[in-house]
């Protein structure tokens, strides 16, 4: 895995704005063979594209000249980088002022990170509601939901489907929950009335872990968006209404994820219906999806696929992977400097959804949230990493690294 500690801002002549990243050579010289370092970047690496020539060798140490280019941070060039220093040499840090691409590093994290007054209650940090979960994918919203506690939310409320919610609540104890309802385990149009009447009491939503592509779960997918619960009967058991059957959900900020990416793809233009201060947190798959391309277009381009779509939707966007990257409504972007194989598991981006739905509840402002998310997210795995290294880890392992990763970001050295 690749990992790097950042410190100091400092310019990058390339586009990318750094605070000086500084990781120690921690990346074992391969037996037989002398130690490879480039100087500034790997022979034969395209320094805005990742693009690398055929004949490129694997570098052990890379050690670049006043910031990071962006070709450091891109595959498949980055896979020849192997640990990235920076040396200062002397640039005028005035050289970065307006660059508007940089790498998230531990003080800027730090500063991100919501305050834990003395005298506080749990209505001091915020409530996150989750609206997930169907019969053949019950553990999603229980990562999501243990991750925003862990970082610090709190009250967690789980909107799960009826017939799913014994399970759930055998599964993790803290939340509170709100019972939907479904048909066979998935959620369906009327369960926008029960929300309906919930949903002022939160400061956040987040839906899509673990929601599946039902056609009804589609169906409620779109009156949510849209605003306008579904009329007709009240489910027997549901309480009774307190809105007018065309009255709009007023919705808080919204974080989606997983198939509320994919079910958002089918409604058109769905953008301009999105609450401000929402976040999307895409795959590479997803976000081809959203954008009407192929994966290799997505990759090819994660920067600017990332700033293009978070320009256009107007809102946050975290394009997930090896170095992850996160764009702003106005255009900033901020990767994420974390390039781990042990994250490649089930439910790793549940437990990174719940994690920035947990820092939005505390009033963490969106795109900050998704930053400071994304970061304790690969933190986390790396903690796990240096005792039991990348195979066999579990998403549930990160959920209690999450409270240190915190604590490291916090104390930045």
């Amino acid at each position: 895995h690749r990992s790097l500690a950042a410190r100091a801002t400092q310019p990058a002549a390339d586009g990318v704005s750094l605070r000086n990243i500084q990781s120690p050579p921690g990346k074992e010289q391969r037996s037989g063979r002398p130690l490879l370092v480039a100087v500034d970047v790997p022979t034969g690496l395209h320094c805005d594209t990742g693009e690398i020539d055929e004949l490129a060798l694997d570098f052990d140490v890379t050690v670049t000249f006043a910031y990071p280019k962006r070709g450091h941070f891109l595959f498949p060039g980055a896979s020849h980088v192997g640990e990235l220093l920076v040396a200062d040499i002397g640039i005028d840090p005035k050289l970065a002022e307006g660059v508007a691409v940089e790498v998230a590093a531990p003080e800027q994290i730090a500063s991100m990170l919501p305050a834990r007054p003395l005298d506080a209650h749990k209505g001091t940090f915020g409530k996150a509601l989750i609206v997930g979960g169907s019969a053949n994918y019950v553990g999603a919203p229980c990562l999501a939901a243990e991750a925003a506690y862990r970082v610090g939310a709190g009250l967690v409320t789980l909107a799960v489907p009826q017939r799913i919610h014994p399970i759930v609540a055998a599964k993790v104890t803290e939340p509170t929950f709100l019972v939907l309802p479904d048909d066979m385990g998935v959620l369906v149009p009327t369960a926008l009335r029960v929300l309906a009447e919930r949903i002022d009491d939160y400061d956040v939503l987040l839906v899509g872990p673990g929601l599946g592509t039902e056609p009804s779960t589609r169906d409620f997918c779109s009156g949510f968006i849209s605003g306008q619960w579904q009329a007709g009967p009240k489910p027997i058991g549901f309480g009774a209404s307190r809105r007018s059957s065309q009255e709009p959900l007023r919705l808080p900020p919204l974080v989606l994820d997983a198939d509320a990416l994919n079910l958002l793809s089918g409604l058109d233009r769905w953008w301009e219906r999105l609450p401000t201060e929402s976040v999307l947190t895409p795959h590479p798959g997803e976000m081809a999806r959203l954008v009407g391309c192929d994966v290799p277009t997505v990759q090819r381009d994660r920067i600017g696929t990332a700033r293009r779509a978070a320009c256009r939707w107007k809102c946050s966007v975290v394009l997930k992977g090896a170095y992850s990257v996160v764009a702003s409504p106005e255009g900033t972007v901020t990767i994420i400097p974390f390039a781990n194989p042990a994250l490649a598991t089930a439910g790793s981006g549940d437990v990174l959804a719940g994690a920035i739905v947990g820092l939005m509840a505390q009033g963490v402002p969106s795109f900050h949230a998704a930053i400071c998310g994304a970061y304790l997210h690969g933190l986390a795995a790396e903690i796990r990493c240096e005792e039991y290294g990348q195979m066999g880890m579990l998403a549930s392992d990160l959920l209690p690294l999450l409270p240190l990763a915190v604590k490291r970001a916090s104390t930045p050295s």
